[in-house]
């Protein structure tokens, strides 16, 4: 019914995953050698920053942080440059396609009225005949 066709180029995805598990990998160890920095930063402004904690674990608490948020900001910079489907679609065409469906729902409406009127008849016309033989056998 729909006369939009939307032809779509096949695209190659099959180092998109690799690319990505070594983005992360990247971000991961970018972190784990950026941690002591941030940890020696967070103690300078607070000197009772994470007495409490042993030094390995605060590493990589702060590594986990680093890679969360490069993670995010990669994706957010990958999915904002990713292209965008183009759709070919007038508002016209939506216009015409939703006026033969209209018309065609108003079609089968008047189609289905005149079927049921014609079961109504041969019904009726069915009964009427049955009647007559029945009262002939009666009398």
């Amino acid at each position: 019914m729909s006369q939009i066709i939307i032809k779509e180029k096949k695209k190659r995805v099959g180092l998109r995953p690799v690319i990505g598990l070594v983005l992360g990998a990247a971000c991961l160890i970018l972190g784990w050698f950026a941690a002591p920095s941030v940890v020696e930063w967070a103690q300078s402004q607070n000197r009772s920053f994470g007495r409490g904690m042993d030094e390995t674990t605060l590493r990589l608490f702060f590594a986990v942080m680093i890679f969360l948020v490069l993670i995010t900001i990669i994706g957010l910079i990958i999915g904002a440059a990713t292209p965008k489907k183009a759709m070919n679609v007038k508002e016209t065409d939506l216009t015409k396609e939703r006026l033969q469906m209209m018309q065609s729902k108003e079609y089968e409406k008047k189609r289905q009225r005149k079927l049921n009127r014609q079961m109504r008849e041969e019904v009726q016309a069915r009964t009427d005949t049955n009647r007559e033989r029945f009262d002939d056998r009666r009398s």
